[in-house]
C-alpha cells in the first residue's frame, strides 16, 4: 500500500499530480517527524518542561543549589546507558512479556479520519456537465483507481496508521510510569536537573532580551516575578521534573539490556542523518543513544503489546 502502489496515470489532472507530489513531501515529513517525535520524548528538556507542568522559569546563575549542565551526555557512556549503575538496583521496569494495552485508549478518532479523506478528495477533481472542475468523491471507484484498494480498505489503513502511531505514544509514557523505581542514581539526577535549569535559564535570557530589544526594558525583573516559585519551590519543582525524566530512562535500559536489544552502526548513522548530522555535535553521542535505546523499546513494545478488544 502507499505510494508504491500508486498507479501511474498518463491523464491525471494538475490536481491530482498536485496530490502525488504533496503526498511524497507528506511522507517525508512523517518519516522526519516520527524521529523528532522519539528523539524529543527522552529529553523533554524544553517543550515537554513547559507544557506537563505549565511553567517558564527564569533563573540567574546565583539562584539555588542546583548547577546548570549543558553537557547532555553527561554521566552517559558513549552507548547511552547511566554510568556506574548495575539499572536493575534502580527499577523494577514493567513486565514486556505481559504488557497490555486497551484497544479503546489506542481507538483512531474517526472525525480525524474522514478530514484526511475530504483533504484527499480535494486534490483529485472531476469535471461536471459544464466542464467545471469538482472535488472527486471517495468511493470504491475513486479508492481502486487512484489507491489501489477499496474505500473500506483505505479507511482501514488510516485507522491503522493513528492507532499505530497513538500506540506508541502511549508507550512512551508508560516505560516509566508502568515501572517501579526502587533507588535513585544521584549523580544522574543531578545531571538531569542541571540539564532543566540551564534549559531554564536559556529562556529566561531569551524572553527578556526579545522584550528588551522591542522595548528597552526586560519582561522579567526576578526569578519570583517571573514564575511565582521561590528558590526553595522552584529547586523541588526540578527534582520533580528529572526525577519522571531518570525513571524513563532507566525502564528504558533496563528493558533495553533484558531482552537483549542492540543498535548496529547503520541504525545510529540513519538516525543522525535524519537530523541534518549534528545532532551528535550538539548533544553528544551518549545523549544520542540514549534516545535510539528509547526508540528501540518503543518499537519493541508496539510488536509485542496485546491488544484488548481489538476488532482486528
Amino acid at each position: 500500500m502507499g505510494s508504491n502502489n500508486e498507479p501511474e496515470n498518463k491523464e491525471m489532472t494538475a490536481g491530482q499530480a498536485r496530490r502525488l507530489e504533496k503526498k511524497k513531501a507528506a511522507e517525508a515529513a512523517k518519516a522526519k517527524e516520527k524521529n523528532m517525535h522519539i528523539f524529543t520524548i527522552v529529553g523533554a528538556v524544553l517543550a515537554l518542561a513547559i507544557i506537563i507542568y505549565g511553567i517558564v522559569v527564569g533563573i540567574t546563575s546565583g539562584l539555588g543549589k542546583t548547577k546548570a549542565v549543558t553537557d547532555y551526555s553527561q554521566n552517559l557512556t558513549k552507548e547511552g546507558k547511566i554510568k556506574d549503575i548495575n539499572v536493575d538496583e534502580y527499577i523494577n521496569a514493567l513486565d514486556y512479556n505481559n504488557f497490555l494495552v486497551s484497544y479503546f485508549d489506542i481507538q483512531a478518532d474517526e472525525e480525524k479520519i474522514i478530514q484526511q479523506i475530504n483533504e484527499l478528495c480535494k486534490d483529485y477533481v472531476d469535471a461536471d456537465e459544464n466542464g467545471d472542475e469538482i472535488e472527486a468523491t471517495f468511493n470504491d471507484e475513486f479508492a481502486l483507481t487512484f489507491l489501489g484498494m477499496t474505500a473500506d480498505e483505505y479507511q482501514t489503513k488510516l485507522r491503522r496508521e493513528e492507532e499505530d502511531r497513538t500506540l506508541r505514544s502511549l508507550i512512551a509514557d508508560r516505560i516509566g510510569a508502568d515501572s517501579v523505581l526502587i533507588k535513585v542514581p544521584e549523580k544522574y539526577l543531578d545531571t538531569i536537573k542541571g540539564i532543566y535549569k540551564a534549559s531554564d535559564m536559556d529562556l529566561y535570557n531569551q524572553y527578556n532580551n526579545a522584550a528588551f530589544q522591542q522595548t528597552g526594558e526586560k519582561l522579567f525583573d526576578s526569578f519570583e516575578s517571573f514564575t511565582g516559585y521561590s528558590n526553595e519551590d522552584y529547586e523541588a519543582e526540578l527534582e520533580r521534573r528529572a526525577l519522571l525524566t531518570v525513571t524513563d530512562d532507566l525502564a528504558a535500559q533496563s528493558i533495553f539490556e533484558k531482552a537483549g536489544l542492540t543498535i548496529t552502526s547503520s541504525e545510529y548513522k540513519d538516525f543522525v542523518d535524519s537530523f541534518g548530522g549534528d545532532i551528535e555535535n550538539q548533544y553528544g553521542k551518549g545523549y544520542v543513544m540514549k534516545n535510539l535505546i528509547h526508540e528501540k523499546v518503543v518499537e519493541f513494545l508496539a510488536e509485542r503489546a496485546k491488544i484488548e478488544n481489538s476488532p482486528y
